[in-house]
């Protein structure tokens, strides 16, 4: 984070907000996959068994990594404003 602030205070560009969505996006991706099991009969109705996997798999993998706080694993929503009065 400290590096991406860097770089936006040399851009035309003014940090509005800086919000971690980690606990949200662990909490939506576990509502996904918790959703994808319980429908995964609709699913290979229209689809097959390597596609479920496959979602299956992204869904767990990026609930189980966002579970815990960490730096090195996180979601961050960034708000930026443009500014026209930019002098590098």
């Amino acid at each position: 984070m400290p590096q991406f602030i860097d770089a936006v205070r040399n851009s035309p560009f003014e940090i509005v907000g800086i919000h971690n969505d980690r606990r949200n996006y662990y909490l939506w991706s576990k509502g996904v996959k918790e959703r994808w099991e319980q429908k995964k009969a609709e699913v290979l109705k229209q689809s097959n068994e390597e596609l479920w996997r496959t979602f299956h798999l992204l869904f767990a993998g990026t609930a189980s990594f966002m579970e815990k706080s960490s730096y090195l694993q996180t979601a961050y929503r960034v708000i930026l404003e443009f500014s026209s009065d930019f002098m590098p």
